[in-house]
């Protein structure tokens, strides 16, 4: 994922540890550069995820579970704020199987651009679907260097649209 994410934002990503826990956890140390708009930002997280199939403590359905948070001090990889943006990132995402009556769509000439739909339902046939819950939260430190505001807005905007859109190719791809 991280790979998809440094590509469509430009960024480089130095990915330190990625190492399996147990019972397929796994736990990684992510730092991430990014430029955008002659400004650069720097983001250092350590990350957990894990797959759990079938029901579990969570879920009644198998679900993926990831954490992010920002690493606060690092005596290797120093934040350094007179030539970087610092951004703290604290997220977590659940993915869940969940099952539903499938919906189908009855077309009128105005659905096939787009205009309007009008969705039914067959009684009968159910589907399944990945639902994402998410949150996340994140912090743009002030740099001791003039920075325009619309920059550190679009930073902020932007990193969450790319991430979204990341794991949405990733389910469709798999589906």
């Amino acid at each position: 994922m991280e790979i998809s994410i440094s590509e469509t934002l430009g960024d480089i990503t130095v990915r330190e540890d990625y190492g399996s826990v147990h019972d397929g956890a796994y736990i990684s140390n992510h730092r991430l550069m990014s430029n955008h708009d002659s400004v650069t930002s720097e983001v250092n997280t350590a990350t957990f995820d894990q797959y759990f199939e079938g029901a579990n403590e969570f879920e009644r359905s198998s679900c993926a579970i990831l954490a992010t948070d920002n690493v606060d001090e690092d005596a290797l990889h120093p934040y350094n704020s007179r030539e970087f943006v610092r951004r703290d990132v604290t997220a977590a995402i659940v993915l869940t199987q969940e099952r539903r009556t499938k919906q189908t769509s009855t077309s009128s000439p105005a659905s096939e651009t787009g205009a309007c739909r009008d969705w039914s339902q067959r009684d009968s046939e159910e589907e399944i679907v990945v639902v994402m819950r998410r949150a996340a939260f994140m912090k743009i430190y002030s740099p001791s260097f003039e920075v325009p505001e619309n920059s550190l807005l679009e930073m902020n905007e932007r990193i969450s649209k790319v991430m979204t859109q990341t794991i949405r190719e990733i389910i469709d791809a798999q589906s």
